[in-house]
């Protein structure tokens, strides 16, 4: 198997896996993390998809389909187009609102320096 086959056959299950705890959640459990200290299971699964679509996207030369593909205008979330990660709690998530769906437990405060993937000082 070389890399692209591995890549495939690892972003393939990404798929796979959140058609199935998807498939058939109710609005209630879609808004509750997994256990009490855990971000929602939409949250969870708006940032696993936004990761893969941002790395993809970067390796491939193209646009993000978060961006290109319209989600971003028609999710209308307080974010920057290009945040992957950033709790939006704060700022969504009262009763009713249709992206109330994305909410997310704050974040805690960093000990120290804020770092990037990379270990550099942000």
């Amino acid at each position: 198997m070389d890399v692209a086959e591995l890549l495939t056959d690892a972003f393939g299950r990404v798929r796979e896996t959140v058609h199935a705890v998807l498939d058939g959640i109710d609005t209630e459990r879609l808004h509750a993390g997994p256990d009490s200290g855990a971000n929602p299971v939409a949250w969870l699964v708006w940032h696993l998809t936004r990761v893969q679509d941002d790395h993809v996207c970067a390796v491939a030369g193209v646009e993000q389909t978060w961006t290109a593909g319209g989600f971003a205008r028609r999710f209308a979330l307080p974010l920057d187009d290009a945040d992957t990660k950033r709790p939006v709690s704060r700022t969504i998530g009262r009763a009713g609102d249709r992206q109330g769906a994305l909410r997310s437990r704050p974040r805690r405060a960093a000990a120290g320096p804020r770092r990037n993937g990379h270990g550099r000082e942000r």
